[in-house]
């Protein structure tokens, strides 16, 4: 069966989830001790996405730091992430556009 002949990948990927790239079991799930459901499931697939990732960086492009050095350059990059201000500076851009345009033309279809 599948599961068999690709038993190894599954406990590696297991391995890398749960030991967080350390020899000290620094998951997530061992680090934030939660009771809540949702919480525990949020965790899960956080790890597996990353788990995931560096798996990704390691084929794809050569990556070769360790797992430990991956999550904490993956830790900065979401904590100092830029994403929702260029988003608002883009919004910002294309709203003073369209108050600049003040021209309209009428088309039709006949």
């Amino acid at each position: 069966s599948n599961h068999f002949n690709y038993r190894d990948a599954v406990d590696s990927h297991n391995n890398k989830h749960h030991d967080g790239g350390t020899k000290h079991g620094l998951s997530l799930e061992e680090t934030w001790k939660t009771h809540t459901w949702a919480n525990r499931v949020f965790l899960f697939i956080i790890a597996v996405v990353e788990v995931n990732c560096y798996c990704a960086k390691v084929y794809f492009e050569g990556y070769t730091g360790t797992q430990w050095e991956f999550k904490k350059a993956l830790a900065f990059e979401l904590i100092n992430n830029t994403v929702g201000q260029q988003r608002e500076e883009q919004g910002a851009t294309k709203r003073r556009r369209m108050r600049q345009a003040t021209t309209h033309k009428l088309c039709t279809m006949l």
